[in-house]
């Protein structure tokens, strides 16, 4: 196993650029990550393209707890937030548990296009002018953790002018069922 530390973070994490075996068993230690923690990762990622996203994915927010909590916060109208279901390469809806189910939420428009935070390739989702604010408001950069298993995505709320809150960093697992 290829272990390496993160310029970024004092934590070790697994090298995660193609040709190597992704993240397993938490090596990341995404609950001790600032939102900081989370941009400087990001940025070595390599990117996914949209079409390899189709499928249904679980997700969960990342980062120190404090972090967590603001995430589910700024998306109250996706309570329950428990993953994404990419039907197209150009569509997603992200998926909810209520009530003890898993359901279709809020949907999204997916493209390829260029991080707002370091310029290179991402896949960019942007939330629906019709959805709940401030969801409305969401954007989110994904790149690959793991080809075709994991994701490392991040969300934003928009504000005014170029601002936003966030970002909020979450990580997507491709679901066996």
């Amino acid at each position: 196993m290829t272990r390496l530390h993160n310029e970024h973070t004092t934590q070790p994490v697994r090298d995660v650029r193609p040709g190597t075996a992704g993240i397993e068993g938490g090596d990341l230690h995404t609950e001790t990550w600032s939102m900081r923690d989370a941009l400087r990762f990001f940025s070595d990622l390599p990117v996914a393209e949209p079409v390899e996203l189709i499928g249904r994915w679980n997700g969960e927010f990342i980062g120190r707890p404090a972090l967590v909590r603001m995430a589910h916060a700024m998306t109250v109208p996706t309570y329950g937030w428990c993953g994404k279901e990419i039907t197209e390469a150009e569509n997603l809806r992200n998926l909810v548990r209520r009530h003890g189910a898993v359901k279709p939420s809020v949907a999204a428009k997916m493209s390829a296009g260029l991080s707002r935070f370091d310029g290179r390739p991402v896949v960019t989702v942007n939330y629906a002018e019709t959805a709940p604010f401030p969801v409305s408001r969401g954007r989110a950069e994904m790149r690959s953790l793991s080809p075709d298993t994991e994701v490392l995505g991040l969300l934003i709320i928009l504000t005014v002018g170029q601002h936003y809150l966030g970002p909020f960093p979450y990580r997507l697992r491709r679901s066996q069922r």
